[in-house]
C-alpha cells in the first residue's frame, strides 16, 4: 500500500475517535453541568468536586476541537500573509508555517510529557477531586500537542507530495 495513503486512512481513523470522544464529552459535560445547576437550585445541594471536574473536562474538548480543527485546516492560519503574496509562492510559505508549527507542536509535545511525568513522580498524592490523581486529566497535554503535531506532520507530508506532483 501507498504510505500516503496508510497516513491518510490512520488520520482518517484517529479523526472518527477523536469526533466520538467529542462528542462524548461534550453530551456529558453539558448533562453533568445541567445536573449540578438543578442540584443547587432545586434541592439546595451539588456535586462538590463537579465544577472542577467540568473544567478539566473543557481542556479535553478543546484539544480534540483543535486537532480536529487542524485536521480540516481551520487551525492557525496565516492568511494575511499569503493574502498580498503571488500564487507562486503560497506553496512555500505554507511549507515553512506548517514546518514551524510542527516544530512548536512538537516541542509543546516534549515538555508536557515531562509535565506530566513530573506529576505522576512527585504529585502521586495531589488529587484533582475524590480520590482522581490531577495526573489523570493533565494527560491531556501531552496527548493533545502529540495529535497536533501528528495533524500537521500529515498536513506538511501532503502538501509536499502534492508540490512534487505539480512539478
Amino acid at each position: 500500500m501507498n504510505p500516503l495513503k496508510l497516513l491518510g486512512a490512520l488520520d482518517r481513523g484517529i479523526a472518527k475517535i477523536e469526533t466520538v470522544l467529542l462528542v462524548l464529552l461534550v453530551l456529558f459535560l453539558l448533562v453533568f453541568a445541567f445536573l449540578q445547576v438543578v442540584l443547587r437550585n432545586v434541592f439546595d445541594s451539588g456535586i462538590t468536586w463537579a465544577d472542577i471536574f467540568n473544567r478539566s473536562m473543557v481542556l479535553w474538548v478543546g484539544f480534540f476541537g483543535a486537532t480536529l480543527s487542524a485536521r480540516e485546516d481551520r487551525h492557525l492560519s496565516l492568511e494575511v500573509l499569503t493574502k498580498f503574496l503571488p500564487d507562486k509562492f503560497k506553496p512555500f510559505i505554507q511549507f515553512v508555517v506548517t514546518s514551524f508549527v510542527i516544530a512548536v507542536c512538537a516541542a509543546l509535545t516534549y515538555y508536557s510529557y515531562l509535565f506530566y511525568v513530573d506529576q505522576i513522580t512527585f504529585e502521586a498524592s495531589d488529587l484533582l477531586f475524590e480520590g482522581f490523581p490531577k495526573a489523570y486529566f493533565t494527560v491531556i497535554f501531552p496527548l493533545g500537542f502529540a495529535l497536533l503535531t501528528f495533524r500537521y506532520t500529515v498536513k506538511w507530508i501532503e502538501n509536499l507530495a502534492n508540490s512534487f506532483k505539480r512539478s
